[in-house]
């Protein structure tokens, strides 16, 4: 038997892509006319000339595409450099290109952030290796911008322990490893009086040396669900729970603004070896509320893991049964996860929930 095989002449034109491959020409590669030919006719001998063939338009390649968009002005960018980093101190350049996303800020077209820092040596400083690039100020440290930053924190509430301004400091989102060592190493900055740490220069305050502070469970406040309780939830307008473990500070502000609204109630909760002091003036407004029913200090029986959140989600529930539809629940706190539990399940349950880092009203 015979079998005849018809080999049909095959070529590139005759491949069609939908949607068409954007393709080098051939002629442009390594021995293209060879292998061109090669696949025009799979017999073609190695000494037999291509056959001639109309020149082949090819669209000009896509240039880069940046995910910033044109550059609104350069000036514009490297000012809010510098303003992050005067504040911040060397950062990671993942974080500040961020920062700059967020304030809307765009870099020039095809110049990424490192080739925009490493273009301006004498403002800012590229450091770290590829994978861990940081930005800084030309002539300034990360000590700098810390120090300059516990300054701040001094002169707007005077004089403290060193222990309490890193938590004001954390509070900001600042945190500074060896806080004492720096705040000595900065004598020219920073005088120390009675274990007490304060700016220089910084105005006398009336009154002399700040009034003694308190430690919140001296107090002696009431951790108990009774009926005084029962009826404030029942009336209140806003129920303001402070997660005290992280955000101590901000129940002075919330215990002065419960004394100025007669609708709000405060529920403080920390772990049992948390144990934070208040100003004189807020000790009082504390006991005051304490006594009103519109405030419990809570803790666990045993300091377990997770307990203080446990206690907070079964208090909220217990609030949440108590009080009217029309009222408000607000969450101050950074833990993430009682936002999943406590706050999402509020919501679910037809519940208006904010979650602030502090109260936003001034104390009257």
């Amino acid at each position: 038997m015979l079998l005849v095989f018809h080999f049909h002449r095959l070529s590139l034109d005759d491949i069609s892509l939908d949607p068409p491959l954007t393709v080098h020409p051939l002629e442009s590669l390594p021995h293209a006319r060879t292998l061109r030919h090669s696949i025009s006719s799979p017999f073609a001998t190695a000494g037999e000339k291509p056959p001639a063939r109309a020149a082949r338009h090819h669209p000009t390649p896509r240039a880069r595409v940046y995910c910033c968009s044109p550059s609104r002005h350069e000036d514009q960018v490297l000012s809010a450099i510098s303003a992050y980093l005067e504040e911040r101190g060397r950062s990671p350049l993942a974080l500040l290109g961020e920062h700059l996303r967020t304030m809307g800020l765009s870099l020039p077209e095809k110049q990424s952030l490192s080739q925009f820092v490493a273009a301006r040596p004498h403002v800012l400083t590229l450091s770290g290796s590829a994978n861990s690039r940081k930005v800084g100020l030309a002539g300034r440290s990360t000590a700098d911008a810390l120090a300059a930053a516990a300054a701040d924190v001094l002169r707007a509430h005077g004089p403290m322990t060193a222990a309490e301004l890193k938590i004001r400091l954390s509070e900001g989102g600042r945190h500074i490893p060896a806080l004492s060592t720096l705040l000595r190493r900065r004598g020219e900055m920073f005088a120390f009086e009675d274990g007490a740490v304060s700016a220089r220069g910084a105005p006398a305050r009336d009154g002399g040396a700040p009034a003694p502070l308190v430690r919140l469970r001296a107090l002696a406040l009431p951790s108990a669900i009774d009926a005084p309780l029962a009826a404030a939830a029942a009336r209140a307008a806003e129920v303001v729970a402070i997660d005290l473990d992280n955000k101590a500070f901000a129940l002075e502000r919330a215990v002065h603004r419960a004394a100025c609204t007669p609708g709000v109630l405060v529920l403080a909760f920390c772990s049992r070896a948390h144990n934070p002091r208040l100003s004189e003036s807020c000790a009082a407004g504390a006991k005051k509320l304490a006594s009103e029913g519109r405030m419990r200090l809570v803790m666990p029986t045993r300091d377990t893991k997770n307990a203080a959140d446990f206690v907070m989600s079964f208090w909220m529930g217990w609030v949440h049964a108590q009080a009217s539809s029309s009222t408000k629940f607000t969450l101050i706190s950074t833990d993430m996860h009682l936002e999943r539990t406590v706050v999402d399940t509020l919501r679910r349950e037809g519940r208006s929930v904010s979650v602030a880092d502090h109260s936003t009203d001034a104390p009257c």
